[in-house]
């Protein structure tokens, strides 16, 4: 897990644990933007864990642990529903 800042690239994590990805996703968000709220700034965050690359391989879609099972949607939808959640 990586992110940009200051013409910099920083690793964070690695091996990555997909597992709680979003979450690493809002803490980082979070303190961001609380960090940087008396001055202007741009923050991109996709939100790669809700789609996966391959029709065929339905397991590469997943949602953190305490969104797994929860929709009765399927992993897309609980990954949606994670990212919801965060926004």
């Amino acid at each position: 897990l990586v992110y940009q800042e200051g013409g910099k690239t920083h690793v964070l994590e690695q091996p990555l644990d997909l597992t709680h990805l979003a979450e690493k996703y809002n803490s980082f968000a979070v303190d961001f933007v609380r960090s940087h709220k008396d001055e202007p700034f741009l923050l991109y965050m996709p939100f790669s864990h809700v789609h996966t690359t391959a029709a065929n391989q339905p397991e590469k879609q997943y949602a953190g642990c305490s969104w797994k099972n929860n929709t009765g949607r399927g992993a897309f939808g609980d990954a949606l529903a994670e990212t919801d959640w965060i926004i």
